[in-house]
């Protein structure tokens, strides 16, 4: 990169993190205070007027008398999500819900919606394209002042070739769908933070996957923007033994929302 690491970094989690909700679990005997723990990674979407939260499958399916929450940019209090999603099952592994105004507007927020300009229309970066992902893992998801405060990971990396390590895994990645991100010790660093390791992945379920698009766009000669980025892809899950994120492809996401990939 041309200019500094961590300043771009910062430029564009300062973009992301407004898309972003962190989602919770509340059982019906948990009495704790505050109730819940942190479950899954959503993001809001503004599609044709409609207000959408996109999660996967697995973040989204849990038995009828647990209580999913969700968080907004910048509030001070979470949200019971309303409703039930609509989901596609794996490998696809994606769901959405409808977040109607009264829910939308209920506390104080800022949070933003990605919308249909911001997704690529499929999964084709240029080579050694930088990709960005930020979620919540579960592992940093704390609990103080009578609510959860959950701190975010960003991961800026390379996508790798798809890799037969994963082919005993139990649900395993498979192709055409899913592509890998490296994720482990020896090609990540902590920009920030004093743990010395990096913190599992579970909990980033369902956080998207941005094309930067900053070499497409500098290898060009013009300046890059945060707003050059691209959605595509949404993170399904992890693999400790082939040290990869396992991420679908936006063309399958674009199916499952009904939006014309042509």
């Amino acid at each position: 990169m041309t200019r500094d690491f961590p300043a771009v970094l910062k430029q564009f989690s300062d973009f992301v993190e407004p898309f972003i909700s962190a989602i919770s679990l509340i059982k019906p005997d948990d009495e704790r205070t505050p109730r819940g723990d942190h479950h899954g990674t959503g993001s809001f979407f503004l599609l044709d007027d409609v207000r959408l939260l996109v999660t996967c499958e697995h973040v989204a399916n849990v038995p009828a008398n647990v209580i999913l929450g969700m968080t907004q940019y910048g509030a001070e209090h979470a949200l019971s999500i309303p409703g039930a999603f609509f989901t596609s099952e794996y490998p696809v592994d994606v769901a959405a819900i409808h977040i109607p105004d009264e829910n939308w507007n209920r506390v104080p927020h800022a949070a933003r919606c990605v919308e249909l300009n911001m997704l690529s229309r499929k999964h084709e970066p240029v080579e050694s394209e930088y990709l960005y992902v930020y979620g919540f893992p579960g592992d940093d998801a704390a609990v103080g002042f009578g609510q959860h405060s959950h701190r975010g990971l960003a991961v800026f990396s390379h996508e790798i070739e798809f890799s037969s390590v994963t082919v005993d895994e139990e649900p395993k990645p498979v192709e055409p769908h899913h592509f890998f991100i490296p994720y482990n010790p020896e090609n990540a660093k902590l920009l920030e933070g004093s743990n010395s390791v990096l913190s599992l992945a579970d909990g980033m379920s369902g956080s998207l996957v941005w094309n930067t698009r900053y070499t497409e766009v500098t290898s060009q000669g013009r300046e890059w923007r945060p707003e050059d980025a691209r959605v595509t892809g949404v993170l399904w899950g992890h693999s400790s033994k082939a040290g990869v994120l396992v991420v679908t492809k936006i063309e399958y996401l674009r199916y499952f929302l009904s939006i014309d990939a042509d």
